[in-house]
């Protein structure tokens, strides 16, 4: 696993709970998709993260957390008028409607 530096006061961001390999495996079963190794890394080391305003979702399967990568993932490819392609995998809302997405096909953002 790769060493993850964090640069930013504490005040200012929120890590959670490192998230368990067999909760990656059951997102990645239930869509049929693969998360890029680099963001599996990345909920290992913190389920997700709040920095200045900016979420970054991890998978809320079995947690208390309001959303997470599976809500946003279901409504965005399933219920959204608009559906997502279902290559791009949203990680992080901007704040008006809008979703930063990882391209699954090549992890790229």
């Amino acid at each position: 696993m790769r060493k993850i530096q964090i640069l930013w006061a504490d005040d200012e961001i929120e890590l959670y709970s490192p998230i368990e390999e067999k909760n990656i495996l059951w997102f990645e079963d239930k869509f049929q998709l693969r998360i890029p190794q680099e963001y599996k890394e990345f909920l290992k080391y913190s389920n997700g993260l709040y920095l200045s305003g900016y979420d970054f979702l991890g998978i809320v399967q079995g947690t208390d957390r309001a959303y997470g990568l599976d809500s946003i993932y279901d409504f965005e490819h399933y219920e959204a008028g608009n559906e997502m392609p279902k290559t791009l995998l949203p990680f992080s809302p901007d704040g008006f409607g809008n979703h930063y997405c990882l391209d699954i096909r090549n992890g790229n953002v």
